[in-house]
């Protein structure tokens, strides 16, 4: 059935457009009645409210920006001045505040899961942007405050990096490290601990891992986004196709975010 609604609708421009038009009219008159009813129960009528989530948020004059190809999941918040270059991903949970200062992410970086980004307010004199250069890795539940991650750089899970703080090129900084404020980082070094401290180079092999990871984030977050970009009938037909075993090739969305 689900199958041939869908033949149905796209033979038949006008018939698609047609019942947009009516699903549009049914749900708008539907709106229309709750409200009078509302109006007529007065301050007995119950209201349910409800805080949408918005993963872009203008503030003081200042909006999120994109380059072509981003992905920001479902569950993420942009604030204020935050610039996202190309191919870039912000992951699920992850919290991103231009609101007291800038943030600028370069190209095919990825910030992961429930990652904060300037959360603490600094002095007005001393408050540095966070600046993430091209190909840069946060993992998961990092917190970063005004610092700089230069091009290549990885930061793994839990890390904390503070203010003044400047991550060489192709540099890592291993898990649960606490960064202190105004370190300077030396490319080609890993450092860990908390505090972190150097522990040792790092290898060509992987300086070459580090490139590679961010090319399978950007991949992931095209299917992410793929997956998120469906709408309820879209889902509903792809739901049947696999129960009857239809072999559904890779749908490219036209817009990416």
């Amino acid at each position: 059935l689900v199958g041939s609604e869908m033949c149905i609708r796209d033979r038949y421009p006008m018939l698609r457009k047609l019942l947009k038009g009516l699903g549009s009219a049914v749900r708008g008159t539907g709106q229309y009645i709750d409200k009078a009813g509302q109006i007529l129960q007065g301050h007995n009528a119950f209201v349910e409210k409800l805080s949408r989530h918005k993963r872009l948020v203008p503030l003081n004059g200042k909006k999120p920006s994109f380059g072509v190809n981003t992905f920001v999941a479902p569950s993420a918040a942009l604030i204020g001045n935050v610039h996202l270059s190309d191919k870039s991903s912000v992951w699920y949970g992850a919290t991103l505040r231009g609101d007291h200062r800038d943030v600028k992410i370069g190209v095919k970086s990825f910030i992961g899961d429930r990652v904060v980004i300037n959360a603490r307010l600094a002095p007005k004199q001393s408050e540095k942007p966070t600046i993430i250069g091209d190909n840069v890795s946060v993992g998961q539940g990092s917190i970063l405050d005004g610092c700089t991650l230069l091009d290549n750089s990885f930061v793994d899970v839990g890390c904390t990096i503070l203010e003044g703080v400047t991550v060489g090129k192709n540099a890592i900084v291993g898990p649960g490290s606490l960064v202190l404020e105004n370190t300077q980082i030396p490319e080609n070094q890993y450092w860990a601990g908390t505090p972190a401290k150097y522990i040792r180079d790092v290898t060509p092999t992987e300086v070459t891992v580090l490139q590679s990871i961010t090319e399978a984030q950007f991949q992931l977050a095209l299917k992410h986004d793929e997956n998120h970009s469906l709408t309820a009938f879209e889902r509903e037909v792809e739901d049947e196709e696999a129960r009857q075993g239809i072999d559904v090739p890779h749908r490219k969305p036209e817009v990416f975010f």
